[in-house]
């Protein structure tokens, strides 16, 4: 870095998840050979274009810790701070609206970050990002064409096909096991909250209440309304993971039925 992350402030809108986002000595190591340490995201935390950030965006905390160790890899890899990027890139810009310095760095980083080893999906969340960063500091980039990455270049979580459930459904030993896959599947509801639903925790018809009518028995699913809702229980609408309101959809009603 230039001058190094040393500015420090008092009057912090983030503070409180400081220590959240600190809590392991070390967050990740960054793909460009340098560890991301518990003192440096700190003070990432106090710049002030960082604030802006994180106050327009209002990110979970695995996307802040994710920005923050990203955004430190790019501000090393150009040798600015984050408030010394926008401000540069202001006055660049008050120049010639045409300028394209920091898009030209963005890109070279990008594929330096792939020719490190990266999956690409890794490289273009690393891109998106600081993409992010710029946007919400009211210094968009100009992005002609955004990274893109092919179904074979993705390794996150893929969405199964019909032929892949009917397979599972195959293992599975009991009617409990067959409808938490099926909802598993069609909801993408996390494993706490499948493992908490009951019969009832599905809404047999609707009858303008909140709850509406529950199953209550398996020979229920025969006659419930088509989408059926789901309804988990009302700890999973709270907190940092909520769950949103889920359907099952005809299919996944009559292969239980």
């Amino acid at each position: 870095m230039s001058r190094g992350f040393a500015t420090a402030r008092n009057d912090l809108p983030l503070r409180s998840s400081i220590d959240e986002l600190t809590r392991e000595n070390t967050v990740s190591s960054n793909g460009m050979g340098t560890n991301t340490g518990r003192n440096e995201i700190r003070l990432l935390l106090e710049y002030e274009s960082v604030q802006t950030w994180f106050d327009g965006l209002r990110p979970s905390l695995g996307y802040k810790r994710h920005g923050l160790t990203y955004l430190e890899e790019f501000c090393r890899y150009v040798g600015k701070d984050p408030d010394e990027l926008i401000e540069e890139r202001k006055a660049r810009l008050q120049q010639d609206r045409d300028a394209r310095v920091e898009e030209r760095w963005l890109d070279k980083w990008h594929q330096e970050v792939l020719q490190s080893g990266l999956m690409a999906s890794t490289a273009q969340g690393k891109y998106s990002k600081i993409v992010s960063f710029f946007n919400y500091n009211f210094t968009p980039l100009t992005i002609p064409k955004f990274p893109t990455v092919t179904p074979d270049q993705y390794r996150g979580p893929k969405r199964l096909r019909k032929e892949e459930i009917r397979q599972l459904l195959g293992f599975c030993d009991s009617y409990r096991s067959r409808l938490l896959l099926l909802i598993g599947a069609e909801t993408g509801l996390r494993v706490r909250a499948l493992s908490a639903l009951t019969l009832a925790c599905l809404v047999k018809h609707e009858d303008s209440s909140q709850e509406g009518i529950p199953v209550q028995r398996v020979e229920d699913f025969s006659d419930v309304e088509i989408p059926c809702r789901l309804q988990p229980p009302k700890r999973f609408y709270f907190g940092k993971k909520k769950e949103g309101v889920c359907f099952l959809c005809g299919d996944a009603v009559k292969t239980n039925s």
